[in-house]
């Protein structure tokens, strides 16, 4: 019987090779992906089931270890490899590995949903968690087509909104070597005039540009003035690619900055091979501007396997529920 392994540090620089060669792999799973959140606190460990250069299934699992020998475990992305091969022996693996007397292990699959895998996991000890982090919604779209055709299947507003920002002497450019603090003050920029919360922290901002700088395509739109009112930026794993970051100045919402934006990153994504561009999720009711601008793109509805947990024991996973529901209910 193949088993799972825990890979060395060493193993790093095979990671993100054989990763992109399983179904269902994700930027969220890649090794920069990893070094990020190990710089924002979590333990991470990276696992192959069999030998990693013929691994039929990865995962790379965040840690944080809590009183009475108890660990939760996260894995955002979701595994890759069939949920048959990973979905059995993940769970009581990582409990070992751990030594840990109970184990909250909770993944956030972002592969298309099939019925076969959700009874796969339902088999195999898995349950929907009651309370969510995330829609489970996304759209999907493809930046390989050349670029009429892109437009074709754009909304006519969008492709309005496309050419209105042409009129403002708008320079996009790629951005290659941005400092952090130019990137956080665009975003604490868009905070102010939406009156959100802060997004992305300073820090994540930072440890993102070093952890992630080899996979990032990242774009800037300046003005006239030559100030930057807008940014855009995917990582590649493979063929794919996923909407990173994105932000905008109140001035670029008057100039269309950001349909300008995104369509240069997408160019360059085609450019690159990419086949399949995830938008990162949408809430088309907690979040309706944001998701008719991507639809408008012409992206299409993907509705993710999503969210699923395994615990150690039943009194585990009861009282998870318990506290994610009475923290949603505190927000």
């Amino acid at each position: 019987m193949t088993e799972w392994e825990l890979l060395p540090a060493a193993a790093a620089q095979k990671w993100n090779s054989r990763l992109a060669s399983l179904v269902g792999a994700t930027l969220y799973q890649s090794y920069g992906w990893g070094e990020l959140k190990r710089s924002l606190g979590w333990t991470v460990m990276r696992l192959a089931l069999g030998e990693l250069s013929g691994s039929i299934a990865m995962t790379q699992v965040l840690v944080r270890r809590y009183p009475a020998g108890g660990c939760v475990c996260w894995i955002p992305g979701g595994p890759a490899g069939n949920v048959a091969d990973w979905a059995p022996r993940l769970g009581n693996t990582l409990q070992k590995i751990l030594s840990a007397r109970w184990v909250y292990l909770r993944i956030n699959a972002m592969r298309p949903i099939a019925p076969a895998a959700v009874g796969q996991l339902q088999e195999s000890g898995w349950h929907a968690p009651a309370v969510r982090f995330a829609t489970g919604l996304s759209l999907t779209y493809d930046p390989s087509l050349n670029e009429s055709g892109r437009l074709a299947i754009a909304s006519t507003n969008w492709r309005h909104n496309l050419k209105r920002s042409g009129k403002y002497s708008l320079v996009v450019r790629r951005w290659e070597s941005p400092k952090a603090e130019e990137l956080q003050a665009i975003y604490r920029s868009m905070e102010r005039y939406k009156g959100l919360a802060e997004t992305m922290g300073d820090n994540e901002l930072a440890s993102l540009l070093d952890c992630l700088r080899n996979d990032i395509v990242l774009y800037r739109c300046d003005d006239k003035e030559g100030n930057t009112i807008a940014l855009r930026a995917c990582a590649i794993l493979g063929n794919e690619a996923w909407d990173l970051l994105a932000a905008a100045s109140p001035a670029a919402r008057k100039q269309y900055a950001s349909y300008a934006t995104l369509w240069a990153v997408l160019n360059e994504c085609g450019q690159r091979g990419v086949m399949r561009y995830d938008m990162g999720g949408v809430d088309p009711d907690g979040n309706k501007g944001v998701f008719d601008f991507k639809r408008g793109l012409g992206a299409q509805p993907l509705t993710y396997l999503g969210e699923w947990a395994w615990t150690s024991s039943a009194w585990v996973r009861i009282l998870a529920n318990q506290v994610l529901r009475w923290k949603s209910l505190s927000l």
